[in-house]
């Protein structure tokens, strides 16, 4: 499956299909526009994949900004986004279908920033 393609019931998308961010002209097949939130922001909600050396420096950089009390930042698909050290941190692991993962959720409120 292509990245374009819509992944549903998979995480990181909505209860239908993955929401475009950028501009509607660049907007890939089997993405909706995004839609605004209560607060006025747009929505949001991606996934992406990374090599595993990829990975493991982003989960090093996470590590040694929670060890040493301060904020984490980090590039999502164009957008930079600033965890700050106050935010809550928890795992969780799902099952079914015959597929497991493991999740690893950070997630603060815009008065934590």
């Amino acid at each position: 499956m292509s990245p374009d393609e819509p992944r549903d019931g998979k995480p990181g998308t909505t209860d239908q299909f993955p929401r475009w961010e950028g501009p509607e002209e660049n907007r890939p097949s089997g993405y909706l526009p995004a839609k605004d939130n209560p607060e006025g922001q747009p929505a949001r909600d991606i996934e992406k994949d990374y090599p595993l050396p990829a990975f493991i420096e982003k989960l090093r950089r996470l590590a040694d900004a929670l060890e040493n009390g301060q904020r984490f930042q980090i590039d999502i698909a164009g957008e930079r986004i600033n965890v700050p050290a106050r935010a809550h941190y928890n795992i969780a692991h799902e099952r079914g279908g015959g597929e497991e993962e493991i999740e690893f959720q950070i997630t603060w409120s815009e008065i934590e920033r």
